[in-house]
């Protein structure tokens, strides 16, 4: 139920390559402009908004799944409006494009799902802290649960998909005979390299 995909059941007369190829582009320009207008909120000025851009639309991870692995970049636009949706719910306590955006981004790419609420919460945090410097329980619970709410309903629409998906995983689910070892799980191998230079990763 990928809207980007049911959008080309539209358009018969386009060859499904093309449509993918040229649906790639949106996203990735989409998502470039996205995080300007996110920049723009925080009154980043004009040169520095600009260079922040140019440095994640060439970020390599960006460059290189945009023509390899497609489901790898095509939720970064949905994340880029879901900040601005997180940035709305603090400043006009308005949660229908957070909403909206979580629900799209289960709908389309359930698989960085868990990263992306990860990431939304994070930056909810620091919206947080930056309309209330000082810590107080009431301020928090009246700008943390209608956040928390909107997630959780977000997700919850989008359980259509992710329930039986997920059913399926735990059902297809057998033991394993390789023998991992948990420090190998739990260690960062190489960080250096991976976070500047991997195009599985930041590759800032």
């Amino acid at each position: 139920l990928n809207h980007i995909i049911l959008l080309s059941y539209l358009l018969p007369f386009i060859p499904m390559n093309l449509f993918i190829i040229f649906s790639t582009m949106v996203a990735i320009i989409a998502a470039a402009w996205t995080f300007y207008v996110l920049l723009v909120r925080h009154e980043f000025n004009f040169r520095l908004r600009m260079f922040l851009t140019i440095v994640f639309l060439c970020a390599s991870p960006i460059l290189f799944h945009s023509h390899r692995q497609i489901m790898f970049i095509n939720y970064l636009p949905l994340l880029m409006t879901g900040f601005l949706g997180v940035h709305r719910c603090f400043q006009k306590r308005n949660i229908g494009l957070l909403v909206f955006n979580v629900f799209l981004t289960g709908m389309t790419s359930y698989f960085y799902l868990i990263s992306c609420l990860i990431a939304l919460t994070i930056y909810g945090i620091f919206c947080y802290l930056q309309k209330y410097p000082s810590f107080d329980i009431r301020s928090f619970l009246k700008e943390g649960v209608p956040f928390a709410g909107s997630l959780i309903l977000g997700v919850g629409m989008a359980m259509m998909i992710l329930l039986p998906t997920f059913t399926m995983l735990i059902a297809s689910g057998g033991k394993g005979s390789a023998n991992l070892d948990i420090w190998t799980l739990l260690l960062p191998m190489n960080i250096g390299r991976s976070m500047l230079y991997g195009t599985y990763s930041m590759g800032l």
